[in-house]
Protein backbone atom coordinates (compact mmCIF):
# COMPACT_ATOMS: atom_id res chain seq x y z
CA UNK A 1 0.00 0.00 0.00
CA UNK A 2 1.39 3.39 -0.97
CA UNK A 3 0.81 6.55 0.76
CA UNK A 4 -2.56 7.76 0.93
CA UNK A 5 -4.76 11.07 2.50
CA UNK A 6 -8.07 11.86 3.27
CA UNK A 7 -9.33 15.10 4.13
CA UNK A 8 -11.42 15.25 7.25
CA UNK A 9 -13.65 18.25 9.24
CA UNK A 10 -12.37 16.96 12.73
CA UNK A 11 -15.20 17.30 15.36
CA UNK A 12 -13.60 19.11 18.76
CA UNK A 13 -15.45 17.03 21.88
CA UNK A 14 -14.28 14.91 24.72
CA UNK A 15 -13.41 12.40 22.35
CA UNK A 16 -10.28 12.91 21.16
CA UNK A 17 -9.94 16.17 19.24
CA UNK A 18 -7.54 15.23 16.76
CA UNK A 19 -4.15 17.21 16.85
CA UNK A 20 -1.38 17.68 14.51
CA UNK A 21 0.62 15.04 14.83
CA UNK A 22 -1.89 12.64 16.32
CA UNK A 23 -1.25 8.93 15.25
CA UNK A 24 -3.96 6.40 14.89
CA UNK A 25 -2.88 2.07 14.53
CA UNK A 26 -3.48 0.60 11.90
CA UNK A 27 -7.22 -0.70 11.91
CA UNK A 28 -8.33 2.50 14.66
CA UNK A 29 -10.70 4.80 14.16
CA UNK A 30 -10.05 8.20 13.49
CA UNK A 31 -12.18 10.19 16.78
CA UNK A 32 -15.87 11.89 15.39
CA UNK A 33 -15.43 13.74 12.02
CA UNK A 34 -16.95 14.26 8.80
CA UNK A 35 -15.23 13.09 5.74
CA UNK A 36 -14.82 15.57 3.35
CA UNK A 37 -12.82 13.60 0.81
CA UNK A 38 -12.38 9.88 1.25
CA UNK A 39 -8.68 7.78 1.21
CA UNK A 40 -7.07 8.96 -2.05
CA UNK A 41 -3.49 8.22 -3.38
CA UNK A 42 -1.26 11.16 -5.32
CA UNK A 43 -0.30 11.17 -9.04
CA UNK A 44 3.31 10.50 -9.31
CA UNK A 45 3.68 14.37 -10.34
CA UNK A 46 1.53 15.45 -7.31
CA UNK A 47 3.88 16.19 -4.38
CA UNK A 48 1.91 16.60 -1.03
CA UNK A 49 3.35 20.19 -0.55
CA UNK A 50 1.52 21.04 -3.34
CA UNK A 51 -1.53 19.28 -1.65
CA UNK A 52 -0.54 20.93 1.99
CA UNK A 53 -0.31 24.13 -0.32
CA UNK A 54 -3.71 23.74 -1.61
CA UNK A 55 -5.81 22.50 1.16
CA UNK A 56 -4.84 26.27 2.90
CA UNK A 57 -6.75 27.75 0.12
CA UNK A 58 -9.61 25.43 0.45
CA UNK A 59 -9.82 26.19 3.99
CA UNK A 60 -9.73 30.16 3.33
CA UNK A 61 -12.60 29.12 0.65
CA UNK A 62 -15.51 28.65 3.15
CA UNK A 63 -17.46 31.35 3.98
CA UNK A 64 -17.55 31.67 7.68
CA UNK A 65 -15.18 30.57 10.50
CA UNK A 66 -17.05 27.25 10.39
CA UNK A 67 -19.47 24.72 8.79
CA UNK A 68 -22.59 23.92 10.59
CA UNK A 69 -23.98 20.16 10.23
CA UNK A 70 -26.99 18.38 11.64
CA UNK A 71 -27.68 15.12 12.27
CA UNK A 72 -30.87 14.12 10.16
CA UNK A 73 -30.97 10.18 10.05
CA UNK A 74 -29.27 7.26 11.72
CA UNK A 75 -28.14 4.65 8.91
CA UNK A 76 -25.59 1.76 8.02
CA UNK A 77 -22.35 1.75 6.20
CA UNK A 78 -19.73 -0.05 5.04
CA UNK A 79 -19.72 -3.32 2.71
CA UNK A 80 -21.14 -5.64 5.49
CA UNK A 81 -23.72 -2.36 6.52
CA UNK A 82 -22.85 -3.22 9.83
CA UNK A 83 -20.91 0.42 10.71
CA UNK A 84 -23.15 3.02 12.49
CA UNK A 85 -23.42 6.25 11.25
CA UNK A 86 -25.42 9.22 11.27
CA UNK A 87 -25.99 11.18 8.13
CA UNK A 88 -25.97 14.74 7.91
CA UNK A 89 -28.70 17.39 6.56
CA UNK A 90 -27.61 18.33 3.20
CA UNK A 91 -25.48 21.63 3.60
CA UNK A 92 -23.94 23.65 0.91
CA UNK A 93 -20.80 24.85 1.86
CA UNK A 94 -19.83 21.10 2.79
CA UNK A 95 -20.95 20.14 -1.10
CA UNK A 96 -19.15 23.33 -2.36
CA UNK A 97 -16.09 21.81 -0.29
CA UNK A 98 -16.44 18.46 -1.30
CA UNK A 99 -16.46 19.64 -5.16
CA UNK A 100 -13.51 22.44 -5.07
CA UNK A 101 -11.60 19.27 -3.64
CA UNK A 102 -12.60 16.84 -6.14
CA UNK A 103 -12.10 18.60 -9.00
CA UNK A 104 -8.23 19.79 -7.72
CA UNK A 105 -7.61 15.60 -7.41
CA UNK A 106 -9.30 14.76 -10.50
CA UNK A 107 -7.35 17.74 -12.14
CA UNK A 108 -3.68 16.33 -10.40
CA UNK A 109 -4.50 12.33 -11.70
CA UNK A 110 -5.48 11.58 -7.53
CA UNK A 111 -6.41 7.95 -7.43
CA UNK A 112 -9.59 7.27 -5.16
CA UNK A 113 -9.64 4.38 -3.45
CA UNK A 114 -13.64 4.18 -3.84
CA UNK A 115 -14.60 6.25 -6.20
CA UNK A 116 -18.42 5.58 -5.70
CA UNK A 117 -18.34 7.78 -3.22
CA UNK A 118 -16.91 10.73 -4.27
CA UNK A 119 -18.20 13.26 -6.49
CA UNK A 120 -22.17 12.53 -6.96
CA UNK A 121 -21.82 9.79 -4.43
CA UNK A 122 -21.16 11.59 -1.56
CA UNK A 123 -23.01 11.08 1.52
CA UNK A 124 -21.56 12.96 3.90
CA UNK A 125 -22.02 11.68 7.30
CA UNK A 126 -20.37 11.41 10.94
CA UNK A 127 -19.56 7.55 12.06
CA UNK A 128 -20.04 6.53 15.49
CA UNK A 129 -17.05 6.81 17.97
CA UNK A 130 -16.90 4.12 20.97
CA UNK A 131 -20.34 4.47 22.87
CA UNK A 132 -20.92 7.95 21.60
CA UNK A 133 -23.08 9.22 18.05
CA UNK A 134 -24.08 12.48 16.63
CA UNK A 135 -27.81 12.16 17.46
CA UNK A 136 -30.75 12.86 15.63
CA UNK A 137 -31.18 16.56 15.89
CA UNK A 138 -27.61 17.23 17.07
CA UNK A 139 -25.32 20.11 15.77
CA UNK A 140 -22.05 20.57 15.80
CA UNK A 141 -19.81 23.56 13.98
CA UNK A 142 -16.76 22.24 12.40
CA UNK A 143 -14.18 24.75 12.47
CA UNK A 144 -11.23 23.03 11.04
CA UNK A 145 -9.95 20.81 7.84
CA UNK A 146 -7.68 18.35 8.57
CA UNK A 147 -5.69 16.66 6.48
CA UNK A 148 -4.68 12.82 6.92
CA UNK A 149 -1.91 10.59 6.21
CA UNK A 150 -2.10 6.88 6.34
CA UNK A 151 1.11 5.11 5.34
CA UNK A 152 1.95 2.15 3.72
CA UNK A 153 1.45 0.19 7.39
CA UNK A 154 -1.67 1.65 7.83
CA UNK A 155 -0.41 4.31 10.70
CA UNK A 156 -2.35 7.03 10.41
CA UNK A 157 -0.91 10.53 11.06
CA UNK A 158 -2.97 14.14 11.21
CA UNK A 159 -0.26 16.19 9.17
CA UNK A 160 -1.84 19.42 8.92
CA UNK A 161 -4.78 21.20 9.77
CA UNK A 162 -6.68 24.92 9.00
CA UNK A 163 -8.96 26.76 10.39
CA UNK A 164 -11.98 27.82 8.44
CA UNK A 165 -12.44 30.37 6.30
CA UNK A 166 -9.01 32.63 7.89
CA UNK A 167 -6.83 34.22 5.44
CA UNK A 168 -3.22 33.73 6.89
CA UNK A 169 -0.95 36.97 7.17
Amino acid sequence: MSTEYTVILPMRTFLGYERIGSRYLAGESLPSHCTVMRWFRLAPNCKERMLRSEMEAWAESVEGPYIELMSERREFFGPEEDRPVHVVAENQLLRQLHATIFAWLTNHAAIFNDPAYVDNGYRPHVSDYGSWSFGVGMRHRFERLDLVKRDRHGYKTVVMGEGLGEIPF
